[in-house]
């Protein structure tokens, strides 16, 4: 049997906030107060976040703080998806109350914290795990001299949890069931492990290579591009660690090569969902259907400078007919390798009708 790695405990909510909500892809940070004895403490919380906007009520409002846009619940659900943080200052019942038509998902709502006007208690409200309320609430009190109140019961209990790990590693969860499978069976102290061809360490969870002989556990966090299975209750994350080299032609849409990159991940055992860009040669980087693609894929173009491509095709078998139609021997792979910072290759080039695909294992 293969040993447990040395694991490195950390427990949920220790993770940095600012490295959660990378993920998220949003950008404000926006404190919403109405008294004045919020309005100053408000104040004092801008000397430690100088991005945060200021909003109140007409009567409080000054060149520091803009009134918000009446009703309050109509002003928060319109900046709700661009926020990667609201902070209310105020009664926890006038936070609820704004917040309830707004509130979405664990996995798409921003962080919410809720903190009284004296500066008392910081109150993890809403997305405490994954869009960093727990760290953020923490990182305010100890700030401002308060108390931060968490109630999240993996971190009362100082247990990792399924979000933890995967923002420390910068990993897809497959499905908003797996958080409460992995966090409910934790919480009530069922075994659980991680099995990873990625990882090295995995904070507070032991740690498998895949292929070991499996202890008794209760569940298993698969942490793989591949779409392996065990014979075992599991759930998966994803790292985002491949990258796609592509040549076309201009009759191909994006939606027919969006499709035939999902199908050859497929066909590969391999998580369509690990893929982080696809990278090609400058001069074709611009095309609309590419980033449409890439769009419907959620992912990223790379645009690959022609001469470095130059500088390395020798590497990988060429062909003329692409020379003569584009000026190059080779596109896919050596785009591939490029992005993936020199990489292994895990698909070699294929011809999939109007495309040619290369994937690659970004190197670490």
């Amino acid at each position: 049997m293969n040993r447990i790695m040395e694991k490195s405990y950390q427990m949920c909510s220790s993770i940095s906030y600012e490295i959660q909500n990378v993920t998220m892809g949003q950008t404000m940070m926006i404190a919403i107060f109405f008294t004045e004895g919020g309005k100053q403490l408000a104040e004092k919380l801008i000397s430690h976040y100088p991005e945060l906007e200021l909003y109140t009520t007409e009567a409080l409002s000054d060149e520091k703080a803009e009134e918000f846009e009446k009703p309050l619940s109509f002003f928060v659900s319109n900046n709700w998806r661009e926020s990667k943080a609201i902070i209310f200052i105020s009664a926890l019942g006038i936070a609820v109350r704004a917040i309830a038509p707004a509130v979405r998902s664990k996995l798409d709502d921003p962080a919410v914290i809720c903190i009284d006007e004296k500066g008392t208690f910081v109150i993890s409200l809403l997305s405490g795990h994954i869009g960093g309320a727990n760290a953020l609430a923490r990182e305010i009190a100890e700030k401002i001299g308060a108390r931060p109140v968490i109630t999240t019961s993996t971190d009362v209990q100082g247990k990792p949890c399924l979000e933890g790990l995967a923002n420390s590693h910068s990993l897809v969860i497959e499905s908003h069931e797996d958080i409460k499978k992995v966090n409910s069976a934790i919480a009530n102290g069922k075994r659980v492990a991680v099995i990873s061809d990625y990882l090295e360490k995995a904070e507070g969870f032991p740690l498998y290579t895949i292929g070991s002989e499996l202890k008794d556990y209760d569940l298993f966090i698969m942490v793989t591009s591949r779409l392996s299975d065990i014979n075992a209750e599991h759930v998966f994350l994803r790292p985002k660690n491949l990258v796609a080299g592509i040549g076309f032609t201009t009759r191909v849409t994006a939606e027919e090569m969006a499709e035939k990159i999902k199908r050859s991940f497929e066909e590969r055992g391999l998580s369509i969902k690990s893929l982080t860009a696809l990278a090609t040669v400058d001069f074709k980087a611009g095309s609309r259907e590419l980033k449409k693609a890439a769009e419907i894929l959620n992912i990223e173009v790379i645009s690959i400078p022609v001469e470095e491509i130059r500088n390395v095709e020798n590497k990988f078998k060429v062909s003329e007919f692409v020379r003569a139609s584009v000026g190059l021997g080779s596109v896919a792979e050596p785009c591939a390798y490029i992005a993936s910072k020199k990489g292994k290759m895990i698909i070699n080039k294929t011809s999939l009708g109007g495309i040619t695909l290369a994937v690659a294992e970004v190197k670490r």
